[in-house]
């Protein structure tokens, strides 16, 4: 099945409803999901960070990166990563399996040239988006079902096919982003931590991956000029399976 790629082709409009619930959401729900993870950690008790947490860790990764580098997103959901990277300059790509939230982001981004809309399956659009990218880019790999109003595909997790496929690609020195890293247990159909950290050293063996905030952060440690987007890209902590 192709996956169909489309930059700002959206023209319906979005029931008045949807605004309503997103405005509620971000003036009551976020700030009490950020009070609620924040007195878990004050409480030395584990916990999963909230999205809008999750924002200002990717906001500061992005922050190591030239603007205009570009960033490719699987699972677009309510659009908000997007909206948060295109504010910071760089071009976006993202890749959304459901037919509604590809609608809603289709008439979010109506007005932006530089946000390229996939409708598809994740491991499909990837085929077709990453041989596209001639430089290093940074990847957010979030597609998998998660309950609510997220799609599922064939399997749990996508993860393993979507790293196997960068695997075959003339780049592969791209900044990885892999979310919930919590839900890598390896039940179902989903893998393992250990699974995972495997399937990115298999794309490069230079890689240094850390977890920060129930993300995988796998990045390639380079000193590149500005021609190709890249800043001093360091971690300071490696975690090896």
């Amino acid at each position: 099945m192709q996956a169909r790629m489309v930059a700002n082709t959206a023209s319906r409009k979005m029931p008045v409803r949807y605004g309503v619930l997103r405005s509620w959401a971000h003036l009551v729900l976020v700030p009490f999901r950020e009070l609620q993870f924040l007195a878990s950690t004050m409480r030395d008790v584990s916990s999963v960070p909230p999205q809008s947490v999750k924002l200002r860790i990717i906001r500061s990764l992005l922050k190591l990166h030239q603007p205009g580098i570009s960033f490719v997103g699987t699972g677009t959901c309510l659009g908000d990563t997007t909206a948060m990277v295109r504010r910071l300059g760089h071009r976006v790509i993202s890749i959304e399996l459901d037919p509604a939230q590809y609608a809603r982001a289709q008439h979010r981004f109506r007005d932006d040239p530089d946000v390229v809309l996939v409708h598809g399956d994740c491991v499909t659009a990837l085929q077709q988006v990453l041989p596209r990218l001639t430089r290093p880019a940074v990847l957010w790999l979030d597609a998998h079902h998660s309950g609510g109003i997220t799609a599922g595909g064939p399997s749990d997790d996508p993860i393993l096919a979507c790293l196997a496929e960068l695997r075959d690609q003339t780049v592969r020195s791209h900044s990885l982003l892999i979310d919930d890293v919590a839900t890598f247990d390896g039940q179902r159909s989903r893998p393992d931590l250990v699974q995972v950290m495997l399937a990115i050293r298999a794309i490069n063996s230079e890689y240094r991956i850390r977890i920060q905030g129930d993300i995988i952060v796998a990045t390639v440690n380079r000193t590149t000029s500005s021609n190709n987007g890249w800043k001093i890209h360091s971690s300071v902590r490696e975690t090896r399976p």
